[in-house]
């Protein structure tokens, strides 16, 4: 008898204290202005995922190129994909809370967006990672760019002084030749 007293008291408590949270969050946070919020934080995540997603997809950073490397294209792939699909699993809830108002489905709302704010949190921490990565690789990277240039240019004037010498040269040799020849006609003209 005073296990099932004491089992009552807690299905009681528990009871209670599910009524007092759903009211809290179904009243408190969750109101229409709130959820029209959520659905715009929603869009903007996607919209921060699929930008990310194609501005390191599209480039050869330092950070893409090292991911590549050492072989961790996979887990930022697998980042990326689970924070969109998370983000627009929340999207999706967001959009049909107004018609589903079970004591239930709150909780599920709660726990995908507990999921999606971790999930940003992880994935915008490899991002600032990879411009970390790529900001402080940019000056040496740009360093790199200019000294070969300058030994580009230079192997340029280089190989161009070169072909100036080649053709005075050249043109010395051919003025040379063409005043013998000159010279020969003219003895050959005294003689006729």
């Amino acid at each position: 008898m005073i296990i099932l007293k004491l089992l009552s008291l807690k299905y009681t408590i528990f009871m209670e204290t599910y009524n007092c949270i759903f009211s809290f969050l179904n009243a408190d946070i969750l109101t229409d202005a709130r959820v029209e919020m959520l659905t715009t934080i929603s869009v903007v995540l996607i919209g921060f995922n699929v930008t990310i997603m194609s501005v390191f997809g599209s480039s050869y950073s330092q950070a893409v190129v090292e991911i590549s490397d050492k072989n961790l294209c996979e887990n930022f792939i697998k980042y990326a994909k689970k924070f969109l699909i998370v983000t627009f699993i929340f999207f999706i809830i967001t959009i049909f809370y107004d018609v589903m108002k079970w004591e239930f489905f709150v909780f599920i709302y709660i726990s995908v967006f507990i999921s999606v704010i971790m999930e940003f949190i992880r994935f915008s921490a490899i991002v600032l990672k990879m411009y970390d990565v790529n900001i402080s690789d940019a000056s040496s990277a740009v360093e790199k760019q200019k000294k070969y240039q300058d030994e580009t240019i230079k192997l340029l004037r280089q190989i161009k002084d070169d072909l100036q010498v080649e053709n005075t040269k050249s043109n010395t040799e051919y003025f040379n030749e063409m005043k013998e020849a000159m010279d020969i006609q003219r003895k050959n003209c005294e003689k006729i």
